[in-house]
């Protein structure tokens, strides 16, 4: 077997779609060890413990790849870590949304072809892809895995993500989700945007674009570095992880009825050229909000607006 890549560490997240990935993961470390490989399983039950070995493997240089068994929480977590390295990220889904995967064109609900397009890749140059970075600019809240100055008084960290930031309805959906004790799993999440969508009303935003001020009123506001969020809603369809850009999508405000019908529209990307629905494309996008709204990554909650999003163009390489 000839291939650039022969050593590999595989991070799994054993909360991932309610635990799939523990069993997920063994089936991916075999097939790759019988193909040769050498293999590393890094696995841990928190967050920053998980990042601290992965750090501490990319630091030491002794793998070339990191695959990620899990969601796009988990990707977002990889992608945070390994954006300007020289190691590769691959994927093999086994989250709720896998965003990330859908739109890198990697194989979804089997992992046996999930593992034969992971060896195939292998076997090829990463592919590079653009990485975007969000800044927030209030020390608030901080993100996850972040860490602040002795004295408390640091900013939180920028964060990388890979598929897109939400400062809209989705973000207060993701909010109020995380404030509910019950019920738990995937049905907080129905009941929390039943619970926004009774509360929908527009915002007022500034959305300046490459140094351009856009003020706008919006239900509906993401910015994209890939083109899906929320488990295939094609938010920004045509978007290019490849193009040194970001896309930032906005939804003038509508009334509840119009807003649910316009969600098949999203999923199935036929959305663009809507009336409602406009696009601002730029390498620098900075979200400010009249109101207290916290952003999320990547479905990873980063802190209140406003927030500084850019662009790192071929910062990661990807095995597609």
């Amino acid at each position: 077997m000839s291939t650039r890549i022969r050593t590999i560490a595989v991070a799994v997240n054993p909360a991932a779609a309610g635990g799939a990935s523990v069993h997920v993961a063994p089936v991916v470390v075999d097939s790759l060890r019988a193909a040769g490989f050498e293999v590393t399983v890094a696995a841990a039950t928190s967050e920053r413990a998980l990042r601290e070995r992965l750090v501490a493997l990319v630091g030491d240089g002794g793998v070339e790849a990191l695959v990620v068994v899990g969601g796009d929480g988990l990707v977002n977590l990889a992608v945070d870590v390994l954006a300007g390295s020289a190691v590769a990220l691959g994927i093999v889904p086994a989250g709720t949304g896998n965003d990330a995967a859908r739109e890198l064109g990697i194989p979804l609900g089997s992992v046996a072809a999930a593992c034969d397009h992971l060896i195939a890749a292998l076997e090829r140059e990463p592919r590079r892809t653009d990485v975007g970075v969000i800044t927030p600019e209030s020390g608030a809240d901080m993100p996850p895995g972040a860490s602040e100055a002795e004295d408390g008084t640091s900013p939180p960290p920028p964060r990388r993500f890979l598929c897109a930031v939400s400062a809209g309805f989705d973000a207060l959906v993701n909010e109020r989700a995380n404030s509910l004790r019950f019920p738990r799993g995937p049905h907080r999440y129905t009941v929390a945007l039943l619970l926004e969508l009774a509360r929908l009303r527009p915002r007022r935003y500034r959305l300046t674009v490459d140094g351009v001020a856009h003020d706008v009123e919006s239900v509906l506001l993401a910015v994209a570095n890939l083109g899906s969020i929320g488990g295939g809603m094609r938010i920004v369809p045509f978007a290019s992880p490849m193009d040194g850009t970001l896309d930032a999508l906005v939804v003038a405000p509508l009334g509840r009825i119009r807003f649910l019908r316009l969600f098949p529209r999203v999923f199935a990307g036929r959305h663009v050229g809507l009336d409602v629905v406009s696009f601002h494309s730029g390498s620098v996008i900075r979200i400010e909000c009249d109101e207290p709204i916290v952003a999320y990554a990547d479905g990873e909650r980063i802190g209140p607006l406003p927030v500084l999003i850019s662009v790192e163009k071929g910062a990661l390489g990807v095995l597609t």
